[in-house]
């Protein structure tokens, strides 16, 4: 039951996060324009990994109450288990805007290319609405370390979280096991 619960937290922890701080800033209503921008530039909806035949929705909104998107992007992958996946949670329940990019990383070896790339699409997507990321969290992202930054009255955070540091070594290719790390 521990691992369970530990493999499901670490799939939900922040990357980059824009807190209650930003109540202020145009990013709550560009939520929309940014779920738009990431699904032309290949971010698509969630994996259906049990199979279940069932199609999930990018997009959820109830006018004036809460809007969310939620992405994947998959990676390529060098290792031999399970290829590194990006995830984008956006959203906003009324009290701010939460922009949230995470990075699944199953091996080793798809570890920095797994990163770099996330730190990519996170300049290019805040760049899509007119935000600038502190150096100092892509430099966290692209390390896997933790980081927490305020700039532009926006709050910037990293939480990486290791899972298991045998994941690619006893999952068979293309398998779903542990992840090795997690970055959000």
């Amino acid at each position: 039951m521990n691992n369970v619960i530990r493999c499901w937290v670490s799939l939900s922890l922040l990357a980059l996060a824009i807190g209650p701080a930003a109540a202020a800033t145009p990013i709550d209503k560009s939520l929309p324009l940014l779920c738009k921008r990431l699904q032309e530039r290949g971010w698509g909806a969630p994996e259906d990994v049990l199979h279940t035949g069932r199609t999930e929705q990018v997009e959820f909104y109830v006018p004036g109450v809460m809007y969310m998107c939620t992405l994947e992007h998959p990676q390529q992958g060098v290792g031999a288990g399970r290829a590194p996946q990006l995830q984008a949670l956006l959203g906003d329940s009324g009290d701010g805007a939460s922009v949230i990019f995470s990075a699944s990383v199953w091996c080793d070896a798809d570890r920095a290319a797994t990163l770099d790339a996330l730190a990519g699409q996170i300049v290019t997507a805040m760049h899509d609405v007119a935000t600038t990321v502190p150096a100092q969290t892509l430099a966290a992202i692209r390390a896997g370390k933790p980081s927490e930054v305020t700039a532009d009255t926006l709050e910037f955070g990293t939480s990486p979280i290791a899972v298991d540091p045998n994941a690619c070594a006893n999952v068979a290719k293309d398998s779903f096991g542990a992840v090795l790390m997690k970055i959000d």
